[in-house]
């Protein structure tokens, strides 16, 4: 049989288009919900989400944490006003607490104008006085692209539809009753001129109708950035008809100033994460997505006993069930399976082994498949079924080829000979064995007084972990697979270049 294309080659095991191609929830926003699949751990989760609790949720990087807020979107009802935050641009990296509470005062008020702008204004139980209240908040904190509705949105905010009616239809009627009330004016003035024999006078147009104005509040006081003001702005809206108001805050770790330094992100989202007035508040519910390794740095700060602080984590079998949603997703068949692509002479052994590399996560997997696959067609470009060769050269590749800054943390201004994640696994790969102690480190490694901080420096970065033995001395183990696994089949992992 004549060699095929890699499209060619795809297709022969079913699939309409490549299913590793895209690695995170934003390039598949319109497959989301078809491609959603949750953890058995899940249903706690969106529980707590939908009673409205208040959520920190953490997890490694490609843990699906931006896909659960995609499914909490999915289950927010119609009258729950939903602000997801991904741009922080706004805050400074050391801000005030004025400062973040303007930030979310604008974020809710903008969400909120918004909908109003879209005909969502529910403002039938709202008095006079608390529409006006409305107009500060949207002269104060609308952004620049919600301002270009600005004189119809006040109007909206400030008189009910019926107020509004009557001005219009009263202003629209009273040219034609100016123009016969001046003639009516006119005409009388005409007879009685006749009948007393006077001169006629000369009328100058008047208006008995005079035009009615909104009467609208424009003097509005300047802003007050309180958390009472948000306060305030949460319970207008609250009784403008929305049953709830969720504040979803992701992407923290991605915003380009922190330079993906734990420390930074760490001390940046701490001010709001340690504020349990905010996040303890009955006028609004908020949900934050966090990478764990900042999460981590303070999590002494977090009230983690009244906050339902979840970490995300999958087991075997919910890889296996994201793996055969997503490929009946790509293909269109529910008999591509997981257990379907391999050839026989792939052990359950190997593809244990494939599912343990993926370290318990979704986007891993689907980098580590997109490696097999490759491997596949190189060695067989015909082949309609997975060899084991090709499942051992894709692991290989993978670990390889892996980026290791996309998952740990830099240290934020370090020299560039301190210690990072690369250097910390150059000291890891003397080993015998993915299991040591401390003296074993310094024995292979050649630590030496500074064995200590490695090791806790290490667990920062969450590259290994750490048990106490019977005798109380520290036991510490690789936690990373892909470590573990260049351990095990003397694969050197350098720093890119």
């Amino acid at each position: 049989m004549a060699e095929q294309s890699f499209d060619e080659f795809y297709r022969e095991f079913g699939f309409s288009s490549y299913p590793f191609n895209s690695f995170t929830a934003e390039n598949e926003k319109d497959d989301q919900e078809r491609l959603f699949v949750s953890t058995r751990l899940y249903s706690p989760i969106v529980q707590s989400f939908k009673e409205g609790q208040t959520l920190i949720i953490s997890g490694d990087r490609g843990t699906g944490k931006t896909s659960i807020l995609y499914d909490f979107s999915r289950h927010a009802s119609e009258d729950t006003l939903f602000c997801k935050v991904d741009d922080y641009s706004p805050l400074q990296e050391k801000y005030s607490e004025s400062d973040i509470y303007r930030f979310l005062i604008s974020t809710i008020a903008n969400s909120f104008f918004q909908d109003a702008a879209k005909g969502k204004l529910y403002h039938g139980k709202l008095s006079d006085d608390q529409r006006v209240l409305l107009a500060y908040y949207y002269v104060n904190f609308a952004s620049d692209s919600t301002r270009g509705l600005a004189n119809r949105a006040i109007k909206a905010i400030q008189l009910s539809p019926a107020k509004r009616f009557g001005i219009a239809a009263y202003n629209f009627f009273r040219n034609p009753l100016n123009i016969l009330a001046n003639a009516s004016t006119s005409l009388l003035a005409d007879v009685v001129a006749k009948a007393t024999g006077a001169a006629a006078i000369s009328q100058q147009a008047s208006e008995y109708f005079p035009e009615v104005s909104a009467a609208l509040e424009s003097e509005l006081p300047a802003a007050d950035a309180t958390f009472e003001a948000l306060r305030r702005l949460n319970q207008l809206i609250l009784k403008a008809g929305y049953r709830r108001i969720t504040v979803v805050f992701d992407k923290i770790d991605e915003d380009n100033r922190f330079d993906n330094a734990a420390e930074e992100i760490a001390d940046f989202i701490s001010p709001i994460l340690a504020n349990n007035k905010l996040l303890l508040d009955d006028t609004f519910q908020f949900v934050c997505s966090l990478w764990v390794v900042p999460l981590n740095f303070i999590k002494d700060k977090v009230r983690t006993q009244k906050i339902s602080s979840p970490l995300l984590k999958w087991q075997h079998d919910d890889l296996v069930r994201a793996f055969d949603r997503r490929i009946e997703v790509f293909s269109g068949r529910e008999s591509c399976r997981f257990s379907t692509l391999f050839a026989e002479d792939v052990s359950s052994e190997l593809k244990t082994a494939i599912l343990d590399l993926s370290n318990s996560n979704p986007r891993d997997l689907w980098h580590l498949f997109n490696q097999i696959f490759r491997c596949q067609f190189v060695l067989d470009s015909t082949a309609e079924k997975i060899s084991r060769e090709a499942c051992e050269r894709g692991m290989i590749a993978f670990v390889d080829q892996f980026n290791f800054y996309e998952y740990y943390p830099r240290k934020a201004n370090a020299r560039a000979n301190s210690m990072d994640v690369y250097a910390y696994i150059k000291h890891l790969q003397k080993l015998d064995s993915p299991t040591f102690t401390r003296n074993q480190l310094n024995d292979k490694a050649g630590t030496g007084s500074s064995t200590l901080n490695y090791t806790v420096g290490m667990e920062n970065l969450g590259l290994i972990d750490k048990d106490v033995t019977d005798k109380g001395e520290n036991q510490y183990w690789i936690r990373d697979p892909k470590v573990r696994f260049a351990l095990a089949h003397g694969i050197e992992i350098k720093k890119p270049n």
